[in-house]
C-alpha cells in the first residue's frame, strides 16, 4: 500500500509540480508551528522528485520539531573542523557524531569490468534492457530498482522474469539470450532521471534507457508488472541461440527460437481471446461523432472490422463515416449504408442513446443490415461541472440518462445478438472519475461508478455463463477530448476554487493522451478479454490513488481545492 501511495505521489509530482509542491507545504504548515522557518528548511530550489523525496510516515521529526527537542539548520558544507561543521555561512556547527549522508560517488556495477568475446564493454554506451539486462551483453542479468520505491519491489520483479527466461532456455537447449536493439530512432535518456548532486557526477559510467518499451525504465512497479509479465518473453528484442546439439528436450516447439515461438509455447496455458481477430466482425459504436468513438470507428475500419455507427449529432457522425471511408459522404439522412473500397461495410444512424426504445430498433437494424454483430461499444457520454448542491436536478437526470442509461439500454439491446453470434464482447466506457470522486464532478461520478459496478457485475455473470461473450470496463484518464468543453457547468464551481471559463483550459493541460491512442489500447484490451483497462498514464496513477485509504486521496484533493481558492 505504502509503494502504491508513492509511485502515486511521484507521478502527480512529475505532471503536476507546482500544484505537489504547494500540497506538501500545506501539510507541512499542518504539522509545524506557525512561527517555524518553513521557506527556509523545507522549501527547496527544486520541484518535488526531481531529487528524492524524504518521506516522514510516523510524523515523528515534526513532533520532536513541535516539541524543541530538536533544531534544524540549513546551510552548505564548508568543512569539518575539530568541534565540528563550518558552514557556508561562516556559522560553526558543534557536534560529536557525524553521519555523511552527502558526496556519494556510484559506480556501475560496483566498478566490474565487462568484456564479450573479449571486447571490453562500455556501459555508458549501452541501454538497459527492462531494467535487467545489457544491450549486447548474452547471458547477464542485474537489478535496477527504482528511485521512488522500495528497491526490492523491482529485484523482485527482475528475479521472477530471470528464472522464467532461464526454465525456457532450459527447456529447449537453448544456451545464450541477449538483447539486441533493432530500432534506430529510439530516443536515449540517462538511466536515472534524478537531478540529485550524486546522480549527476556519476551520470557519465552509466548505461542509458530509451524512451519506448523495452528500453525504457518506468519507475513504475504496476507498469512493470505488465512489461515482465510471462508472456513478454518473445518481444522482439530478446534473441536466443547457441542450441545444445546433445539437448533432447521434448518440449513442443522447442526447434524454433524467436518470438514465435515462445508466445505459442505460453498460450497452452493462456485463455483463447473471445475476438482475438477483428476483421470480417461487426462493431457497433456510440458516441462515435467525435472523441474515443471516432478513433475507435476509424482504427476498427483499418483492421477490416464493418461499422454500425451512432451518435447524436448528424454532422459529425458523418464525418466520421468519411474518416473511415477516405470519401465524403452525400445526404444527411436517418441512416447511410455504403461499402468503403477495402470491403468493409459502414451504416450509420443518429441516436439518443437517452431513448430506451430507440437504442433497441437501432440493435435490430445493425443485425438486419450487416447480418450479426460482435462487438458493442457503449461510449456516449457527457459532463458537468457543479457542486452537489448547485447542482439542478434536470441536469442530473440528464447525465445519467445518457452516461448510465445509455450503457444499460445498449447493453439490454445487443446482448442477446451478441450471444447469438456465438462471440462477441461489450466495451462499457467508465472513466478515472469512475475510480476516485472529485470535488464538482458528484453527477459524472454517480454515473462513471455506476458504470463500473454495472459492468463489473456483467463480466462475472457472462463467465459463470460460458456463453462466447464478454465484457470490459474502460476507465481513460486525461484524453484529448471535447468532453470538457461541451460540459454543462456552473457557476458553483466558483466555491471549489475553479471558473467556468477555466473548464475547458485545466482539462487541456492535463489531457496527454491521444483518441488515437486510447482506441488502440481499447481494442488491445478486446483482443486480450481484459476485465479494466486503464487508458494513459494518470490512469494508472489514479488507479494506484484509488486504492489509499480514503482519508488520504481525498485529503490531497480538498487541500488542493483549498489552495485554488486562496
Amino acid at each position: 500500500m505504502s509503494a502504491l501511495f508513492t509511485q502515486s505521489v511521484y507521478v502527480l509530482s512529475r505532471r503536476h509540480p507546482r500544484l505537489m509542491r504547494s500540497v506538501l507545504r500545506k501539510g507541512i504548515e499542518m504539522e509545524l508551528p506557525g512561527d517555524f522557518d518553513i521557506d527556509r528548511h523545507f522549501t527547496p530550489r527544486y520541484d518535488p522528485w526531481d531529487q528524492r523525496l524524504c518521506a516522514v510516515t510516523d510524523g515523528d521529526l515534526f513532533a520532536a520539531l513541535r516539541a524543541g527537542s530538536v533544531s534544524m539548520v540549513t546551510d552548505t558544507v564548508q568543512r569539518f573542523t575539530a568541534s565540528g561543521i563550518r558552514l557556508g555561512s561562516g556559522e560553526e556547527l558543534a557536534a560529536d557524531v557525524v553521519v555523511t549522508a552527502t558526496g556519494l560517488d556510484l559506480l556501475f556495477m560496483g566498478g566490474m569490468q565487462v568484456c564479450v568475446d573479449g571486447q571490453v564493454v562500455e556501459p555508458s554506451q549501452r541501454m538497459v534492457y527492462k531494467g535487467m539486462m545489457l544491450e549486447g551483453v548474452p547471458n547477464a542479468a542485474m537489478a535496477v530498482g527504482y528511485t521512488n520505491a522500495s528497491w526490492t519491489l523491482k529485484a523482485d520483479l527482475t528475479s521472477e522474469y530471470v528464472c522464467r527466461l532461464l526454465n525456457h532456455m532450459h527447456d529447449r537447449g537453448l544456451r545464450q539470450c541477449t538483447a539486441i536493439n533493432r530500432d534506430e530512432e529510439v530516443e536515449l535518456r540517462p538511466l536515472l532521471d534524478l537531478g540529485s548532486g550524486y546522480v549527476q557526477r556519476s551520470v557519465d559510467r552509466f548505461p542509458t534507457q530509451g524512451h519506448n518499451d523495452p528500453w525504457l525504465m518506468h519507475q513504475s512497479y504496476l507498469r512493470d508488472i505488465s512489461v515482465m509479465r510471462p508472456d513478454t518473453l518473445g518481444d522482439s528484442a530478446m534473441v536466443f541461440s547457441n542450441r545444445d546439439p546433445n539437448h533432447r528436450g521434448g518440449v513442443e516447439g522447442a526447434q524454433a527460437v524467436g518470438p514465435a515461438s515462445i508466445r505459442r509455447s505460453l498460450s497452452v496455458t493462456r485463455r483463447r481471446p473471445h475476438l482475438d481477430d477483428l476483421a470480417g466482425r461487426v462493431a457497433a459504436v456510440t458516441g462515435a461523432g467525435s472523441g474515443i468513438g471516432r478513433a475507435l470507428a476509424v482504427e476498427l475500419y483499418r483492421q477490416g472490422c464493418h461499422l454500425a455507427l451512432a451518435d447524436i449529432d448528424e454532422p459529425t457522425l458523418a464525418e466520421t463515416v468519411a474518416l473511415c471511408e477516405g470519401s465524403a459522404v452525400g445526404g444527411t439522412g436517418t441512416s447511410s449504408d455504403r461499402t468503403g473500397s477495402a470491403g468493409v461495410k459502414v451504416t450509420s444512424q443518429r441516436l439518443d442513446v437517452a431513448d430506451r426504445d430507440a437504442v433497441f430498433a437501432w440493435a435490430d437494424q445493425v443485425v438486419a443490415e450487416h447480418g450479426t454483430v460482435n462487438l458493442v461499444v457503449n461510449n456516449a457520454g457527457v459532463a458537468i461541472g457543479s457542486t452537489i448542491e448547485g447542482l439542478a436536478i434536470e441536469d442530473f437526470e440528464w447525465l445519467m440518462n445518457i452516461n448510465f442509461w445509455g450503457v444499460v439500454h445498449g447493453t439490454d439491446a445487443f446482448l442477446p445478438k451478441l450471444r447469438d453470434a456465438g462471440v462477441g464482447h461489450v466495451v462499457n466506457l467508465s472513466s478515472v472519475f469512475g475510480l476516485i470522486s472529485v470535488p464538482s464532478q458528484g453527477a459524472y461520478n454517480s454515473s462513471k461508478f455506476a458504470v463500473r459496478g454495472f459492468t463489473d457485475a456483467l463480466r462475472m455473470e457472462l463467465d459463470v455463463a460460458d456463453c462466447g461473450v464478454s465484457c470490459t470496463t474502460v476507465h481513460p484518464g486525461g484524453i484529448r477530448t471535447n468532453i470538457a468543453r461541451r460540459a454543462r457547468v456552473n457557476d458553483s464551481v466558483a466555491d471549489l476554487g475553479a471558473s467556468r471559463d477555466d473548464v475547458g483550459d485545466l482539462f487541456d493541460q492535463v489531457a496527454r493522451t491521444t483518441p488515437d491512442k486510447a482506441a488502440r489500447k481499447i481494442l488491445e484490451a478486446v483482443r486480450k478479454d481484459r476485465r479494466r483497462v486503464m487508458v494513459g498514464a494518470d490512469a494508472v496513477a489514479v488507479d494506484a490513488l484509488s486504492r489509499l485509504p480514503a482519508r488520504l486521496y481525498q485529503g490531497m484533493l480538498v487541500r488542493g481545492a483549498r489552495l485554488g481558492r486562496s
